[in-house]
Formats: structure tokens, C-alpha cells, sequence
């Protein structure tokens, strides 16, 4: 996340993936990277990223949020 917030994109993506090869469940893992690609303009992992989270999150909230980004991103 400080990456993230620091501008550094593809340092922030190689953290949320090495995240998410020690826990392909992170939920908060899944959550940064599906924003860092669309962020890149990388429509489509962007668009898997925010399915997974949406598919499996139990934060209304983030579901809510997540659902909205797939439809801007043309992918719900």
C-alpha cells in the first residue's frame, strides 16, 4: 500500500502478487492489485482482480465498490 501511495505501480503490483503467492486468499491483496492494474490501464487482470474480491468478500462495502469498478471498467 505505501507503494501504492507513493505512485510506484509496478513496485506496488509485484507486492500484492508476492502477497498473494503466500495467500492466493488475500482478500486485501487481491483488492490493491485489482486497483494498481486498473490504475496501469491493465483492463482485464484489472477486471479478474475485482471479480475475485466481489465473488468472495463479505464487506458490503467492498462488494458495493467493487461491483461499480467492473462497470466502469466494462466488465459487470
Amino acid at each position: 500500500m505505501v507503494a501504492k501511495g507513493a505512485g510506484k505501480m509496478d513496485e506496488a503490483a509485484a507486492k500484492f502478487r508476492e502477497a498473494l503467492q503466500t495467500d492466493p486468499n488475500n482478500e486485501d491483496a487481491h483488492w490493491g492489485l485489482a486497483w494498481v492494474l486498473a490504475m496501469q490501464g491493465k483492463k482485464q487482470e484489472a477486471i479478474a482482480e475485482f471479480q475475485q474480491v466481489v465473488g468472495s468478500t463479505g464487506d458490503a462495502r467492498r462488494k458495493q465498490m467493487g461491483q461499480d469498478a467492473l462497470k466502469r471498467l466494462g466488465g459487470g
